[in-house]
């Protein structure tokens, strides 16, 4: 299943739970995977090249591109928060916001996410250490702690978890199940640079105290 159908799939069974007013949340990486990665795709490119004219999207931009389609009617409160992980300067247990000036404020739409990554990716030093989750998800859960309501977290990854974080990012996960007001409908993991959801990490509600159901269900695309 392509990205876009499956994250259609997973938006039909929130809008079934009449959960359109979900809050959007989106993490992108900035590790040096993304030169690696590049080697056997994107022409050896880095993932987040920009291309000046704007002929050819990077694998990000096009999946900003695809989800902006999808999940717009999502977007009911124009607050989407962006945040990057994973640089050269960033510590590697925080993320950056793509809206410093304002950072619980987030983008306004999707237009502004494509604007931003646009004018901030360029100046971003990629970070040579492996792409850490728990971070991610630990930031996401404390504004969802700020922000009450259904929360949808889209993490845009450029490779495969190192077997040292994954039971980080799943503790991280059990550790969210404890606040009663963190209530998520999904968190999604979509790997780059072929656009194919290869893990997909489903919360349907963080009110498990227990944590049983914190790790929902994992389905692969290809």
């Amino acid at each position: 299943m392509g990205m876009a159908r499956m994250v259609a799939k997973r938006c039909g069974c929130c809008r079934s739970m009449n959960l359109e007013s979900s809050n959007l949340m989106f993490a992108i990486d900035y590790t040096t995977a993304n030169l690696t990665c590049a080697e056997h795709s994107f022409d050896g490119k880095c993932l987040h090249s920009i291309d000046p004219s704007g002929g050819i999207l990077n694998p990000y931009q096009e999946a900003l591109t695809r989800l902006g389609r999808v999940l717009v009617e999502f977007d009911d409160d124009r607050s989407i928060q962006v945040s990057g992980f994973g640089d050269a300067k960033t510590p590697e247990n925080a993320v950056f916001s793509f809206t410093p000036e304002n950072p619980m404020d987030g983008c306004k739409s999707f237009n502004e996410i494509w604007q931003r990554y646009h004018d901030l990716t360029p100046t971003i030093e990629l970070g040579e250490k492996s792409a850490n989750l728990g971070p991610v998800i630990r930031h996401a859960t404390a504004v969802a702690r700020e922000v009450t309501g259904f929360h949808m977290l889209i993490i845009l990854l450029s490779s495969h978890l190192a077997n040292e974080h994954l039971v980080e990012a799943a503790q991280a996960i059990v550790d969210a199940s404890k606040f009663p007001l963190c209530r998520w409908t999904n968190l999604m993991v979509l790997m780059m640079p072929r656009m194919l959801n290869l893990l997909l990490l489903v919360t349907s509600d963080y009110r498990d105290r227990d944590g049983r159901r914190s790790l929902g269900q994992y389905e692969g695309a290809g």
